[in-house]
This record gives structure tokens, C-alpha cells and sequence, in this order.
């Protein structure tokens, strides 16, 4: 009758039980409670269930304190009251101050929104390249008046919107949406505590696309939208290229780098319609990719894209991107859209665009491109390709909005505690070839050939003698970027492999197809005095260990703030405040590594001894039991089965294993009597 009440099935309400066991450390019998206890220490059990607090240790064993605990969780959920004259370091009681660049956010000690620290190179880079485009508004003629509009799709703390209020070229107004409650009591919250006029930030509490959809009208169209959810983007896309105004700057992260670079090619298609191929140019291939899926929801609504700014960074993408609004531009996507065929061996690639365009006295013809290339097989190591795309083959980078932004950050690298390392990944960005889609691993060439390594400046110089152009790739140290057929590429490893001879590879390696051939050019390996360097670190280490994404909002235990003075780049804060982060968010990767470490491992043996074997029957090959036998063990079976045995064994010097022989020779025996 209970069970009926509470409109749980028997199971769970036991299950329910065990884990009040285990909370309160004593016995516990349902049939003794009265109805009404039943109910409430049941509801205890639920409520400890949704906030995951099974193995809290801090819960009282009595009811009075459990409701003096809810009390003080309801007591927090409220919002503080906002002293006008309290200086930013003032935290409000059981709140922490988070200081990033010149904002000032409040965080509950237990945590309800998400925040990750890591972040913080994505949000300056945000505010560097937004700055530039309203900064350039007034030279391009904007066509409609008024402040600037910028929607945050999906703003959790608020903490991007304080920033952008801030630190953004005025006027603006910032539309802070975010799903949950709980973030859009901390916007106003954290609005209020640095002092943001209302009319500013406007929190707003709604579904992202939705948003999005309702405000794509022209007069009611984003200037900016900045998207940065947890995971793929895919979803918020196709509202977001309608909500943008014409010439409108789109802002895109993509935290599911995992998917784009390759590893689930069934997950790839479903969110992103394109098969993304695993290879040694995977985090550029992940960037174009991405842009392939923005350009098909863009060209749905006789839109186009223009990428500003693309960089693969850390555990995830970030994209910027203008939307244009034009029905013969957005014809001529599927130029700018390739298939990629990889081989499985050295994995050379080939791009293959989708469409020809054509123009011929003011007409435009579109056709279907044809195969570059005649064989099925690789000509380098003689083995199959594999599809993958479509992906995006123009290019990927403004160098003029580079360029500017570079210029910006160096006057002042105060404006970002990251200065240091914009200024290093912008500086390799710019130097990239910007016609030339994806990159060569020098480690990955070396490795099919197995031999050494050279260094980058080694073959760089080889490629600029043999007269060809070169440069870095900021999605991967120890990349080049070429304009070099792969013809001539492998004739240069091939030269290489005569000075570092490796070991005879086997006859069905594509070492063996690559090196039997002779290069066609002779390689000069001199360093050459004309290769730009400069003092400019591009690849920056990372400023803790296990810096990585966290995990979603809700699914965390309670962590505790520290301080921490030390910024990234080595460089002081422009705020003057403290960096406030959590420890606990980057010792979690390192825990959960350990709890898997050796999980799919070889299993242990079992310490059980195989009762086949004791009886001299055993015939599996790898038998998981023991077929030893230990010093103290004793045999299967009852403890009047054993002393039994033991009566019966007149010999102490009769081991188990020789009667077990004894047992076999008597069955054989009786076998043959049988058969006679």
C-alpha cells in the first residue's frame, strides 16, 4: 500500500531503503515506521537521489539536522543583497569573486552553472576579433542605425556578456539568453555587481534556436551571435545563420574535436553531414569540416559565409565567420566545397571539388567536377583510398582582420592576460599559405618511411631550394603547409631516407612502394639564411597539467575556489584583481585516467584452484583457474566432506594432485573392462 502511494514499483523502494542504509550508518526496517515516518525518510532518499549525495559524508543521521541543511540550501539559492558601495572583491556569504580581464562574476561555492577557466583564451580572442568588426562598421557603411546587437545564445554565468559589456567598443546592447533558471538569476546577479546598466545586458531565459528564430526578421537580426555550448554546435546553426544581420559576424565553438577529426564517422555525418577521415591533417580537417556545415545551412537561405578568423585550439574549434546575403554567391558553394580521397598507407590526399565554375562573356556555367586522378590505387605506395568529406577547400583566415588585431594586441598587450599567446597563434595563422587546404606531419612522413627525423627547418630549406612555397600550420607543431605536389614531397623524404638509410621494410609496406622508386630531383638539405624566424613563441605550453574541457554543469561534486596569482603568458592581470579557479576541474582528468588505468587490460588469473583439475579431468587450454596448489588450501566441499577426506587419506604423503592420477588410472581400467 505504501509503494502505491508513493507510485514506486517494490524494487525501487528497496533499492531506495539500501541507500538510507548506507547514508545513515544503521539499521533500517521499513515495517517497523509508521506510515507517515515511512513517507518522509523515503522523500530524504529522493531528494538525496536528484542531488547526487549518496556518499556525502557530511549528512547527519538525524532528521533535524537534515532539515537545518535544507533550510541552508534554500537560505543560498536566494539571491544576496548588492551593497552599491561594496568594492568588487566583497563577495557576498557563500559566493567567490571570479576576476577574468576586467569583469567580476559571483560563484556559488556549489556549483550550479557551468565555468571553466580554460576558457578564458577563447573569450579574449572573442572580444579581439569583435572588437575589430565594429571597430571596421563605420568604414563599411552599416546600413542599419543604432547600437550594436549581440546575442549570447548560451550564457551560463554571464561571465562572456560582463566581458563584452565591459571591454567592447560602445554602443552595444548584448541579449544574454541561457535554458536554465538558476543562469539567469546569476546574470542579473552578476550584472548588478559590476555595476552594467540595464539597458546593456538584457538577461533573457529561452531556448537558444528558438531565440534565434524569432529575432531573424531584418529589423529584429543580431550584429554578432556568439555560440559556445558544451559539444556539437549542430544543432543551433541553422537558426543562427538567420538571425544574423547581412555582413553579420558569426562566432562558433565546437568542443566534440573527437568527432571531427575523425574518430566516429557515423557520428560525423550525423551532425555535421560530412565523413570525417582520421589522418595526420585531422585538426585542420576538423576546421574545414565545420565550415562545410555552416556554409550548406547558410546557402539554404541564398546566404554564404566569409571566414575571418578559424583556429583549431586546445581540446576545441573556434570559428568566425561573416554571413553574407546573395543568391548568385551562395550558387557557388559546392566550389568551394571538396571530397577528400586519403590513402590508407602513407596517407597521401587528394582533393576533389565538388563544382566547376565556368565564366565566359558575363555567363556563368556550373558543372560537375571531374576525377584528377586516373587510379583507384595510391601512386606513391600502391594501396587504396578512402572518401571522406565534404569539407571547406577555400580559405580559412582574413590576414587583413589578422593583421589588424596583431597590430591592436602588441600596443597593448595589457588589454588580455592570453596576449602572449594570441599574439603567437595569430602570428602562425598569418603566415599559413592561404590556398592550401590541409597539412603534412614531418613526424608522420618520417614514421611511414621508418627513418629519423628531421628538424623543420631541415625541410623547409629542401622545399624553398627546390623552389616551392612552405610554411607552418597552427593546428599542429611540426607541420608544413606546401604548395609542393606529394610527388615531390616523397622525392624529398626519398633523399632524405639515402642520407638516414632505415631498416629493409617488408615487401607489402608502403615504405617499400615509396623508397623502391628513384627521386626525380635532388634535395638540398643546407639551412637556408632566408627563412623568416622571429622571437614570437607560437606554441605556448599549457599553464597547468591535465588542461582540458570539464564536465557539464550539474554533474560535479561541490568543489572549493582558490586563489591563484599566477596568469597566463606571464603577464599581470589589466583588472588588478586576483584569477580565481578551481583545482579540482583539472585533477579530474588526471582521477578519472587512474580509475581506468589497465580497465581493459588482461584479467588477473583467478586465486581459486580448478576442481577439473583436481580431479585429473581438465582439458581447457587456458583454463582461468589455478592448477597449482597452494600451501594452505583446503578442499571443495562441506566440512565433514573434508575431515572425511582427510580420514580416509591413511598416506600423508599422498598429494591431491597424485590421486587425482590414481582416480584417472581406475576410470581408464574400468573403461577397458567395458569394452571387453
Amino acid at each position: 500500500m505504501i509503494t502505491t502511494r508513493i507510485g514506486l514499483h517494490k524494487t525501487s523502494t528497496y533499492r531506495l531503503l539500501s541507500h538510507f542504509v548506507r547514508i545513515y550508518n544503521k539499521p533500517f526496517n521499513p515495517f517497523t515506521l509508521t506510515k507517515h515516518t515511512f513517507t518522509q525518510n523515503l522523500s530524504t532518499i529522493v531528494l538525496f537521489k536528484s542531488n547526487k549525495r549518496y556518499f556525502s559524508h557530511s549528512i547527519q543521521p538525524t532528521m533535524q539536522n537534515e532539515n537545518e541543511e535544507n533550510t541552508t540550501k534554500q537560505t543560498a539559492n536566494t539571491q544576496p543583497e548588492i551593497n552599491p558601495e561594496n568594492t568588487p572583491n566583497d563577495a557576498p556569504p557563500g559566493y567567490m569573486c571570479i576576476s577574468e580581464g576586467s569583469a567580476k562574476v559571483l560563484y556559488k561555492k556549489q556549483i550550479e552553472v557551468f565555468y571553466n577557466p580554460v576558457q578564458e583564451y577563447n573569450r579574449d580572442l572573442s572580444i579581439a576579433v569583435i572588437s575589430d568588426y565594429i571597430l571596421s562598421q563605420s568604414q563599411e557603411n552599416r546600413k542599419r542605425k543604432g547600437p550594436i546587437r549581440i546575442l549570447e545564445a548560451l550564457a551560463a554565468t554571464g561571465l562572456r556578456s560582463i566581458r563584452y559589456a565591459k571591454e567592447l567598443p560602445d554602443p552595444k546592447v548584448i541579449i544574454s539568453n541561457d535554458i536554465d533558471q538558476n543562469a539567469v538569476d546569476s546574470i542579473k546577479l552578476n550584472a548588478e555587481y559590476n555595476k552594467i546598466p540595464a539597458e546593456i545586458i538584457i538577461p533573457n531565459q529561452g531556448d537558444a534556436s528558438m531565440v534565434m528564430y524569432q529575432n531573424r526578421t531584418p529589423d529584429k537580426q543580431f550584429d554578432v551571435i556568439d555560440i559556445d555550448p558544451y559539444g556539437s554546435p549542430s544543432m543551433f546553426l541553422d537558426s543562427a545563420v538567420q538571425a544574423v544581420v547581412d555582413g553579420g559576424l558569426l562566432c562558433v565553438t565546437a568542443t566534440d574535436m573527437a568527432i571531427l577529426c575523425g574518430s566516429h564517422a557515423e557520428s560525423s555525418w550525423n551532425k555535421y553531414n560530412s565523413i570525417a577521415l582520421k589522418g595526420q591533417y585531422c585538426h585542420e580537417a576538423g576546421l574545414r569540416t565545420l565550415l562545410s556545415f555552416i556554409e550548406a545551412q547558410a546557402t539554404k537561405y541564398k546566404r554564404y559565409i566569409v571566414p575571418v578568423l578559424t583556429l583549431s585550439i586546445d581540446f576545441y574549434a573556434r570559428v568566425f565567420v561573416r554571413v553574407y546575403t546573395s543568391a548568385l554567391e551562395s550558387k557557388k558553394s559546392a566550389s568551394r566545397l571538396s571530397s577528400i580521397y586519403q590513402c590508407i598507407g602513407c596517407e597521401t590526399f587528394n582533393l576533389q571539388p565538388l563544382l566547376k565554375v565556368a565564366t565566359k562573356d558575363k555567363s556563368i556555367k556550373y558543372n560537375a567536377s571531374t576525377l584528377n586522378f586516373s587510379s583507384t590505387n595510391c601512386p606513391h605506395c600502391n594501396k587504396t583510398f578512402r572518401v571522406g568529406g565534404p569539407l571547406w577547400n577555400a580559405p580559412i583566415h582574413s590576414p587583413e582582420v589578422i593583421q589588424r588585431i596583431l597590430t591592436r594586441v602588441t600596443e597593448k598587450p595589457s588589454l588580455f592576460n592570453t596576449s602572449k599567446r594570441i599574439i603567437g597563434m595569430l602570428t602562425l595563422a598569418n603566415e599559413e599559405l592561404q590556398n592550401q587546404p590541409l597539412y603534412y606531419n614531418v613526424s608522420s612522413l618520417c614514421n611511414v618511411l621508418h627513418v629519423t627525423s628531421p628538424s623543420l627547418a631541415v625541410i623547409k630549406s629542401a622545399m624553398i631550394t627546390a623552389g616551392f612555397k612552405v610554411s607552418e600550420a597552427h593546428a599542429k607543431p611540426g607541420s608544413i603547409k606546401t604548395d609542393a605536389p606529394p610527388e615531390v614531397l616523397w622525392d624529398i623524404m626519398r633523399c632524405w631516407a639515402k642520407l638516414h638509410p632505415p631498416k629493409q621494410p617488408l615487401p607489402t609496406s608502403p615504405a617499400h612502394f615509396i623508397l623502391s622508386k628513384e627521386p626525380t630531383i635532388q634535395a638540398d638539405f643546407t639551412l637556408r639564411e632566408d627563412l623568416k624566424t622571429s622571437n614570437v613563441a607560437r606554441f605556448l605550453p599549457n599553464p597547468s597539467e591535465n588542461w582540458g574541457p570539464l564536465t557539464k554543469a550539474g554533474k560535479r561534486g561541490n568543489e572549493i575556489l582558490v586563489e591563484n596569482d599566477k596568469n597566463e603568458g606571464g603577464q599581470g592581470s589589466s583588472s588588478g584583481g586576483t584569477v580565481v579557479v578551481t583545482p579540482n576541474m583539472f585533477n579530474q582528468n588526471a582521477d578519472r585516467r587512474e580509475k581506468n588505468q589497465g580497465k581493459n587490460g588482461k584479467k588477473p588469473k583467478r586465486s581459486r584452484v580448478c576442481k577439473a583439475f583436481l580431479n585429473g579431468d581438465c582439458r581447457k587450454k587456458n583454463c582461468a583457474d589455478l592448477h597449482e596448489l597452494p600451501p594452505d588450501f583446503v578442499m571443495f566441499g562441506t566440512e565433514n566432506e573434508n575431515n572425511q577426506n582427510n580420514n580416509n587419506n591413511t598416506d600423508p604423503n599422498v598429494t591431491n594432485s597424485e590421486k587425482g592420477k590414481e582416480k584417472e588410472k581406475e576410470k581408464e581400467k574400468e573403461e577397458k573392462k567395458q569394452r571387453v
